[in-house]
């Protein structure tokens, strides 16, 4: 082959292959703009969606401490008048608590039985306290007016509680079957047989529960489907000048 030629055809594959390396290194280079240019739109995104969930987060803090008032303002206020409401409602009547729990504060309760003029006798649960059903036998004699029973049902309902329910029943035990505000189970079950308020946490439900149980009533009463009510029908009398 004529050295000319051959010269010549290195020279073609030198550009041939000059023009292949230049559309790969332009493709690439225009992918990488293309990249570059989403991976802004993706950070433009996420730099707005996190504005945007630090506004909620501090719209929802702000409400959150505003509700956190309004209930502190509203358990003031309750304590205030509650008397007028509950005073001498249950009087010498006496009182057993009753939880499915062993962590159970019933300090507020306690509190609001005793200003009701009640005694408390007890605080027990389903579980760790084995004898409980002895000692609740044993009040069914002691006092001269029929014994009351409070049951906290919050985070759980087996057969065991519920047969513990039915035999505080069964000794003649007026039954209060109460839970939070925001508790999950159902007691719909015992609103035929005693007094269920589904949120005993607030001062409606302690208003509930004294009236509830100066009137000897059963049924439910409460803010979930179901209820009867939200209070029962106020039996109290204020002196007027």
């Amino acid at each position: 082959m004529h050295i000319g030629f051959r010269y010549h055809i290195a020279s073609l594959v030198a550009v041939f292959f000059a023009l292949v390396l230049g559309m790969l290194v332009g493709s690439a280079l225009f992918q990488d703009d293309r990249l570059v240019q989403e991976q802004g739109h993706i950070i433009s995104d996420l730099e707005n969606r996190f504005r945007t969930t630090e506004l909620r987060t501090r719209i929802l803090q702000d409400n959150l401490a505003v509700a956190k008032l309004r209930e502190e303002t509203y358990l003031k206020a309750w304590d205030k008048i509650r008397d007028v409401f509950i005073e001498d409602r249950l009087v010498d009547r006496t009182v057993v608590f009753i939880s499915e729990s062993t962590s159970m504060d019933w300090t507020r309760l306690t509190s609001l039985m005793l200003d009701a003029g009640a005694i408390v006798a007890s605080s027990l649960d389903f579980y760790s306290d084995t004898n409980w059903k002895k000692e609740i036998a044993e009040l069914t004699h002691a006092p001269d007016t029929r014994p009351l029973a409070i049951v906290w049902i919050d985070n759980q309902l087996d057969e065991q509680v519920v047969s513990g329910i039915e035999y505080l029943s069964e000794q003649d035990f007026q039954v209060s079957v109460i839970q939070s505000f925001h508790a999950s189970i159902s007691l719909e079950r015992f609103g035929s047989s005693a007094l269920v308020i589904d949120y005993a946490d607030s001062p409606f439900g302690e208003l509930a529960l004294i009236q509830g149980l100066a009137q000897s009533l059963t049924g439910i009463y409460g803010w979930r489907e179901g209820a009867m009510s939200v209070l029962p029908v106020l039996d109290i009398e204020i002196d007027t000048i």
